[in-house]
């Protein structure tokens, strides 16, 4: 009898553990799910002001002109903007998407401010989301050649070039100025470095329009399914804290944008020597038709301090220019600096300019122009 009352009591705690640990089990699983919850509600309402916070200030405008030999050029104007040059009175600006300013507008981008500052000035920009110091010199040689044959006494122009920390990256605009050159490349860079850019080049210029754009616009694995969870704009906020980590921590990475650094300092490499073989075609190009050449530096606007690191790679690679081509690139970090300006991006998720930050730096193109 008292071996069962033994084995009730022992049943009954037994009963009453499972029960105490299982509410303690259940509590936890409910708090962590709040917990997580919250979280999420959290970082939606974060995203959701993200999106304010990211928002376009101005319209913009671009067009693409077919010329009277049957080509086409892109311009960041509307289709109605005169493009004819005027000679000495014109100046010629181009770069990528920071040239386009999208966010700020036609009127508050580079080109629109450079027209703010002296409206007797036409102001042509031809600059393009997405591309290369390649394609800035295709579009200069296809606007002047156009130009000249239009009118044969018109020249004097002023061709802005301003160069971003990726435009050390190789696409299929460098590759094709490669070719087009391959015999002198084979002479100016070692063998290791011909084969790699040669091999390069192959690949790229081997995919379809379709199979460029999906590796030129790399996702990270499982990017949609994280997206639906926090949202787009949170999402752009994680990766760009974790490209500026990259950046600051790590020292000779090839990931993302810490991966563009280290090749603006080694002078014998092919991206660097093909960037250098593209920027002296430019000069000469002006040299034959009486342009003004002027070259710039454009920074990384989400660190602008003295001592960035993106900036000191570039200085470097002006140091090269100059003691090897005579070619003058300009510090665009210096009006920042010298105003104290330590970050002018777009938004938290943009590290495009702020409209100011364009403002500053035409205000700087004016002074390199006299």
């Amino acid at each position: 009898m008292s071996l069962r009352k033994d084995q009730l009591l022992h049943h009954l705690f037994t009963l009453f553990f499972k029960v105490v640990f299982y509410k303690k089990i259940t509590g936890r699983v409910i708090s962590i799910g709040l917990i997580a919850f919250s979280s999420l509600i959290g970082v939606r309402v974060i995203n959701e002001y993200l999106k304010y916070n990211d928002l376009p200030k101005y319209k913009y405008d671009s067009s693409i002109r077919l010329l009277n030999d049957g080509s086409k050029i892109h311009t960041a104007h509307p289709v109605n903007y005169n493009i004819k040059s005027t000679g000495k009175d014109t100046v010629v600006f181009v770069s990528d998407s920071f040239g386009e300013g999208e966010k700020c507008g036609n009127s508050n981008n580079i080109a629109g401010c450079l027209w703010d500052l002296n409206p007797r000035k036409k102001i042509i920009n031809l600059s393009l989301g997405g591309t290369t110091p390649a394609f800035y010199l295709k579009q200069i040689k296809t606007y002047i050649s156009h130009q000249r044959d239009n009118k044969k006494n018109i020249s004097g122009e002023s061709v802005i070039v301003s160069l971003y920390s990726n435009d050390i990256v190789l696409d299929q605009e460098y590759c094709n100025f490669y070719n087009s050159n391959i015999s002198k490349f084979q002479g100016l860079m070692n063998q290791k470095e011909f084969n790699k850019v040669n091999k390069k080049c192959e690949f790229l210029l081997s995919l379809s329009s379709e199979e460029y754009d999906e590796i030129k616009n790399f996702k990270i694995p499982f990017r949609n399914q994280i997206i639906n969870v926090l949202g787009d704009r949170s999402f752009i906020l994680i990766r760009e804290i974790v490209a500026q980590l990259s950046l600051k921590i790590l020292k000779d990475s090839s990931i993302g944008r810490a991966g563009y650094i280290p090749i603006w300092k080694k002078n014998n490499s092919g991206e660097l020597i093909l960037l250098a073989e593209v920027l002296n075609e430019m000069n000469n190009i002006c040299k034959v038709n009486n342009c003004k050449l002027i070259i710039s530096t454009f920074p990384n606007v989400e660190n602008l301090s003295l001592n960035s690191k993106v900036r000191s790679a570039m200085l470097s690679f002006s140091n090269f220019m100059k003691k090897n081509y005579s070619l003058k690139i300009h510090d665009g970090y210096e009006p920042f600096i010298s105003n104290k300006v330590l970050n002018a991006s777009y938004s938290l998720t943009d590290i495009h300019s702020n409209c100011e930050g364009y403002q500053l730096y035409a205000n700087w193109l004016v002074s390199l122009q006299n």
